[in-house]
């Protein structure tokens, strides 16, 4: 397995999404970053605790034979949860916490059901690195308050802690998928600078995403023979050297630089 930078996820910013049991996944870097109706964003979630993942179950049990112990191995069934803290006191964030059966009275105040019911909903969370989006969808889930709420002082925001737990759904063998992280794939821009008819400089515009290798560079004008390289960091070009100046530039010349593979 080779080594893959674009690969690693430092997440930057998180959104949370939950759409009607069943609503396909966004499938596309634009979809993930946007998710067509009918997902709905769940609002602020808390900065210091973004995103816990938990899970129960998967026991590992050995079985053996008399000739070999050690024959093979049968794993439990496992139930994926996913922890945040929603930091919005609406009625869609309140029922969520209390319960789907909670009660909306007419002023906006909402009645918490001593015998609460789990709102089912598809979910769907974007964690962003930079341009690029990994994520973690379930076509079914379970949503619940996960403990109690704690309003310990005057500085933090208050939170309402909630559990979104994945079912099967329609008898799938998967309760989640995990997306690994797309990448926002551009191409770098960059402008030439000219003197005594040669190509003197480039100044990079726009660094691009998603490059892997350095891409080549080339030069298009009134000019011949101008050549440079490009070097790259984080998946975006961050310089570029002139390594022959050419001649004839009497105007600097369009800069092409290669797309991302």
């Amino acid at each position: 397995m080779t080594t893959n930078d674009n690969a690693v996820l430092k997440v930057s910013l998180a959104r949370f999404y939950k759409a009607p049991v069943g609503t396909a996944r966004p499938i596309t870097l634009a979809t993930m970053k946007n998710p067509p109706a009918p997902w709905q964003e769940m609002g602020n979630t808390s900065l210091d605790q973004i995103f816990q993942i938990t899970s129960t179950g998967g026991e590992v049990t050995g079985l053996g034979s008399a000739q070999n112990p050690n024959l093979r191995q049968s794993i439990s069934p496992r139930t994926e949860s996913f922890g945040i803290n929603l930091l919005e006191w609406t009625e869609d964030s309140l029922k969520l916490y209390y319960g789907a059966n909670s009660v909306v009275l007419p002023d906006g105040a909402i009645e918490a059901p001593t015998t609460p019911v789990p709102t089912e909903a598809a979910f769907f969370v974007a964690l962003y690195d930079g341009e690029n989006v990994a994520g973690f969808y379930a076509a079914k889930s379970s949503i619940f308050r996960s403990e109690d709420v704690a309003i310990a002082d005057t500085n933090s925001l208050s939170a309402l802690p909630i559990k979104v737990t994945a079912l099967n759904s329609q008898g799938a063998a998967s309760a989640i998928t995990i997306v690994p992280p797309k990448i926002d794939k551009r191409a770098a821009t960059a402008t030439a600078t000219v003197g005594s008819g040669g190509v003197t400089s480039v100044a990079v515009v726009d660094g691009g995403n998603g490059y892997s290798t350095a891409p080549a560079v080339t030069f298009a004008g009134p000019g011949t023979g101008a050549a440079a390289t490009a070097t790259i960091v984080g998946g975006k070009v961050t310089s570029i050297s002139v390594t022959t100046a050419g001649t004839g530039y009497s105007t600097a010349p369009n800069v092409t630089i290669g797309a991302p593979a």
